[in-house]
């Protein structure tokens, strides 16, 4: 039977939570993506045309390029004249004023020449102190002059500002008079500037000649060929296509449909995307729907890196060649698997991709940068596996767009160092995992390999305070651990979390070290208390474990050891001792039993299993083989038939993989050893050798030397 037809129809009430996050997360990157209609090619001189040759669809003109334009704009600004507007009114009526002062001290002849100037310097044009230094300031030599229909170009220098033309006025020679005389007669009350800068006009001009830069060179007829496949770009197709995408976006912008349908179109197909995930979360991965934090942490991914594209593009705060895409799956990897770090990476890079033009040369970097990051990051437990997979994706990144150049047709020397740089940049930008995978553990409470390696160290707080309080149990929790390390690795579990977490699966023997065997040294603290008394002391050492581990701050996945390494077990000893000594009464409900709960998980199954072999183990008389697996089968045969792994997805296979490694490992912990020969004081008589014995190299003497 196929596994996907036992899969009821319809989704459980937690998966359609999920259901209803997934649409939450693509309403939110539809919010965000951009809503102009896309040109759909991305070009750059010197490197080749990727896409199909490209026919003209419809007439276009040939623009001149954008730079051309550019330089012949600034070429403008640099060269415009400003206009000014001669004021005739001004000069007429400040003449009509001169004519009616009564000036003291001039004469006729002089009030004469003094009005005869003042009209010369008004016909030639006075200009305001402000105007003459805004000029200066702006690099104008050169201004227009409008005298009612008419505009003449005519030099800055030639005019006067009004202090200088009465500084001019002052020092006429034709007066006969010092300036002081002048001065007093009035005459800088007649100056007044008739040059009037027209801002309205000016601005007018230099927009107009501005627009008129950018005027077509030719045209592009319909159905022309413009660019074939593998084509080098040359500077003169790039303005052929600059021209055509410059069309495209103007019919595009006429021609756009309503918003409604655009935001719906962009919805369905981020939905699409995002819902890949569920599904194969219902199909591959059930147990995951059932961890709020698991989903939390994979839907935080998805939704943070598309967003953070389209915000990077859509501003052109950087292009999207420099987003660390390859981060997704390597801590995803670190924290779940690499089959559910291969879809996420999958599933955001499609995201990210829904904005580019081009997105097919994006995917054919990103996704075998992913496929790198995961195979290189077997299991995170040090800071140079990370640096290891952040080479190999750069190595990935660089191998996957040179072989892509290359198929373009550009030759070595040809090649463009832009997107070189850009992709070395993300993969430098990987560097940021190892703090980050700090900070999402205690986001979302996962526990990582590095964490798991750094809690194993024998001189944490913790340990080192068991090994000094309660050795015995130090010394029995470090067999554990080597032993249960050995089973997971067999049966395909966790190993570094067995590990860790067997190490301190009996801390809470801390707190009352002397009643457990393994920490006594002669003086038995139970013969003093009766039964109950004494598998209450035995039992509290899991809710004791418990409080120790939330003091010492202890992953909650490795407090899950201490909680299930009995089980809802009993102890047996002082169970069966009460039996004997209450011969025919009720065993008292609860009394003798663990709380539980039962193993949930392979790896807790394993420790529960090689917890009791290795307690039971220092018990046996003989370590022959058949002793040992006689101890091996019967305490795990004992476990499965009370129901202890009916919580897990331990199989019979792994039961039976189980016993065959603790057997193995039990006989070389407890092999024989050869007993050491005492050397002797005497030298003992020589004595004819034995013909009958082999001699020679595999005789009895050293090498085939005879004795």
């Amino acid at each position: 039977m196929n596994k996907f037809s036992r899969l009821k129809p319809g989704l459980r009430p937690r998966q359609w939570m999920w259901a209803a996050v997934v649409l939450a997360v693509s309403a939110v990157l539809t919010f965000f993506l951009p809503r102009e209609t896309k040109f759909g090619y991305e070009y750059t001189v010197g490197r080749p045309w990727s896409y199909t040759t490209l026919i003209a669809p419809y007439d276009f003109p040939i623009y001149e390029s954008r730079e051309r334009v550019e330089e012949e704009r600034d070429s403008v600004r640099r060269n415009f004249q400003p206009y000014f507007t001669l004021r005739r009114s001004i000069a007429a009526s400040r003449l009509e004023a001169l004519g009616r002062a009564p000036l003291k001290g001039l004469s006729q002849r002089q009030r004469a020449v003094l009005t005869d100037e003042l009209g010369k310097l008004y016909e030639n044009g006075i200009l305001a102190g402000t105007d003459l230094t805004a000029l200066a300031e702006a690099g104008r030599h050169t201004l227009r002059v409008v005298d009612g229909r008419e505009a003449a170009s005519r030099d800055v220098a030639d005019f006067r500002t009004a202090s200088a033309a009465y500084q001019h006025l002052l020092s006429l020679d034709s007066l006969g008079l010092p300036p002081e005389a002048v001065a007093e007669a009035g005459a800088a009350d007649f100056v007044e500037p008739n040059m009037v800068y027209d801002r309205r006009r000016s601005e007018a001009e230099l927009e107009a000649e501005i627009e008129a830069c950018a005027v077509s060179v030719g045209m592009t007829l319909k159905g022309q060929r413009i660019i074939d496949r593998g084509e080098i770009v040359t500077p003169e197709q790039k303005v052929i296509l600059d021209s055509y995408r410059r069309e495209f976006e103007r019919n595009a912008h006429q021609d756009t449909p309503t918003l409604l349908q655009r935001v719906l179109g962009q919805g369905l197909l981020v939905l699409s995307i995002a819902g890949i995930s569920l599904v194969y979360f219902i199909l591959f991965r059930p147990r995951y729907t059932r961890d709020v934090r698991v989903m939390g942490f994979f839907y935080t991914f998805v939704l943070v890196f598309p967003l953070a594209s389209y915000i990077a593009t859509g501003l052109r705060l950087a292009p999207v060649y420099v987003l660390p895409f390859a981060l997704v799956p390597i801590i995803v990897r670190v924290f779940l698997d690499s089959r559910t770090a291969f879809v996420a990476h999958l599933i955001v890079v499609l995201l990210a991709s829904l904005t580019l033009a081009n997105p097919y040369e994006f995917l054919l970097l990103q996704i075998p940068s992913g496929c790198a990051a995961i195979y290189s990051l077997e299991e995170m437990t040090e800071r140079a596996q990370l640096v290891r997979a952040v080479v190999f994706t750069w190595l990935t990144l660089m191998l996957v767009n040179l072989f892509h150049d290359l198929a373009g047709g550009i030759t070595l020397a040809e090649l463009q160092s832009v997107r070189y740089v850009q992709l070395s940049t993300g993969a430098a930008v990987l560097l940021v995992a190892y703090p980050l995978l700090y900070v999402l553990e205690r986001a979302f409470g996962f526990t990582s390999s590095v964490t798991l390696v750094e809690l194993s160290n024998i001189n944490s707080r913790l340990l080192r305070r068991l090994s000094k309080e309660a050795p015995g149990t130090f010394s029995h929790s470090m067999q554990v651990s080597n032993l249960a390390a050995e089973v997971a690795a067999a049966v395909g579990a966790d190993a570094q979390l067995v590990r860790t977490g067997a190490l301190y699966h009996d801390i809470g023997k801390l707190l009352n070290a002397p009643f457990f065997t393994e920490n006594q040294s002669g003086t038995n603290p139970h013969d003093k208390l009766s039964e109950e008394e004494s598998a209450a002391i035995i039992i509290r050492h899991v809710a004791d474990g418990l409080r120790l581990a939330e003091e010492y701050q202890l992953p909650r996945v490795i407090a899950d050891f201490i909680r299930t390494h009995h089980g809802r077990s009993t102890t047996k000893f002082f169970q069966v001792r009460w039996q004997n000594n209450h011969p025919g009464q009720p065993l008292p409900a609860g009394v003798f039993e663990y709380p539980g709960p039962n193993p949930r998980t392979r790896e807790q199954a394993v420790v529960m299993m090689c917890d009791a072999v290795e307690a039971s183990s220092r018990s046996l008389d003989h370590y022959d083989e058949a002793t040992l697996a006689g101890l091996v089968g019967r305490i795990i045969d004992g476990q499965v038939a009370a129901g202890l792994f009916e919580s897990c997805d331990l199989t019979f296979r792994d039961v039976r993989m189980a016993k065959r490694v603790l057997v193995e490992c039990l006989k070389t912990v407890y092999h024989t050893r050869i007993a050491y020969p005492e050397l002797r004081t005497e030298r003992p008589a020589p004595s004819a050798p034995d013909e009958s014995r082999p001699t020679g190299l595999f005789g009895s003497g050293l090498f085939g030397h005879r004795s």
